[in-house]
């Protein structure tokens, strides 16, 4: 009876946060035009091969369709699935919706695509500078301000969070563990202890700042159509005193990421690919300190470590890796290949089995 309670209760929940999901929403996003955004490169473009050109196109969909306050349906799932391997167990996790929309705005500071020849860096933090450059690969470089209206959380306090879900095609969830194309995962670099991007001390994230650059290097990368899609929510852990459970309210959130799609070429005066000229190596990106994506250091990404690890950013190897989202109605996303269905099967079977280790450990 008590599996069927936890159960019935579970089901109600998910059923509740998927017919909520449209929910409209108060907060903004500055710059209102994608094009004023200081550091902004829509797409890049790039000949991979003698047959194939490669365009990376970052997703505008922030601008269009703000994430519903408490997470989506697959968020929400995704975070609960977290939540059955973590330190605490399913049980010692509340993620709850906030009561208010956020009255402040997110600042996008930096949104660019990165191709081959493009140094991927050179935006900045209020802890320190991103060091510009990596190339030969594909990716996206990604940067936001939480800007509170007074009756908003503040920040200051080390409550607010960042919780990103991702989905991608290429490079590593977390260490030893391959990303699966649709499946989405907690952005978190596999720790069990929280399910936050950041932590104390971090150079990326703050409690009012975002910084992240999913990258897949390697020119053979930059060959196929790859894809970084994530839903970002910014959360404040709200836990009562003395409580043994871990509560983490859910406010408003985006969706960003970016695509790579190959299409084949025509050459010049024939139609043998053979002959078409084989272009040469990306040179090392021109320095502009103002351009927010070249600077005067860079570093090659080849197809040696092209696997990387889909991370945040490192202190010790700045090489942000992939991240990704779903639930996207924009025009360049990719469709989910997980259904909601299939989320909440997977959902149910993490409540049963959670339940039966509870049971046995009472036992």
């Amino acid at each position: 009876m008590l599996l069927r309670q936890y159960s019935l209760v579970f089901f109600a929940s998910t059923l509740m946060i998927a017919l909520t999901d449209g929910t409209g929403v108060a907060f903004t996003i500055t710059p209102s035009n994608p094009s004023d955004v200081e550091f902004y490169r829509e797409q890049s473009f790039a000949q991979v091969s003698p047959s194939q050109d490669a365009t990376t196109v970052i997703d505008k969909s922030l601008w269009y369709g703000l994430l519903p306050r408490g997470g989506t349906f697959s968020f929400n799932t995704t975070l609960r699935l977290w939540s059955l391997t973590s330190e605490l167990g399913f049980f010692g996790w509340n993620f709850q919706p906030a009561k208010n929309d956020l009255k402040g705005s997110f600042e996008i500071v930096t949104y660019q695509a990165c191709n081959l020849g493009d140094a991927c860096g050179g935006a900045s933090t209020p802890i320190s500078d991103i060091p510009t450059g990596i190339y030969r690969g594909v990716g996206s470089l990604f940067h936001l301000k939480y800007n509170p209206e007074p009756n908003d959380p503040q920040p200051g306090q080390g409550k607010l969070h960042w919780i990103q879900v991702v989905q991608a095609n290429y490079g590593k969830a977390n260490p030893g563990v391959p990303i699966i194309s649709g499946i989405p995962f907690v952005d978190n670099s596999g720790r069990k202890s929280t399910p936050y991007y950041d932590y104390s001390g971090y150079r990326f994230a703050g409690e009012d700042f975002f910084m992240d650059r999913p990258y897949a290097g390697g020119i053979s990368n930059a060959r196929r159509n790859t894809y970084f899609n994530a839903q970002l929510y910014l959360v404040q852990e709200t836990t009562p005193p003395g409580s043994n459970k871990r509560t983490v309210t859910i406010y408003n959130g985006i969706r960003w990421g970016w695509k790579n799609t190959v299409r084949r070429r025509s050459c010049p005066n024939t139609s043998v690919d053979s002959e078409c000229p084989l272009p040469p190596p990306p040179p090392p990106p021109s320095c502009n300190p103002s351009s927010g994506g070249g600077g005067c250091s860079y570093r090659v990404v080849d197809n040696e470590n092209e696997d990387q690890k889909l991370s945040l950013f490192d202190s010790s190897n700045l090489d942000v890796a992939n991240i990704s989202y779903d639930d996207s109605e924009s025009p360049i996303s990719v469709p989910e290949s997980t259904s909601a269905l299939g989320l909440l099967a997977i959902a149910a079977w993490g409540v049963v089995k959670a339940m039966k280790i509870r049971k046995d450990k009472q036992s």
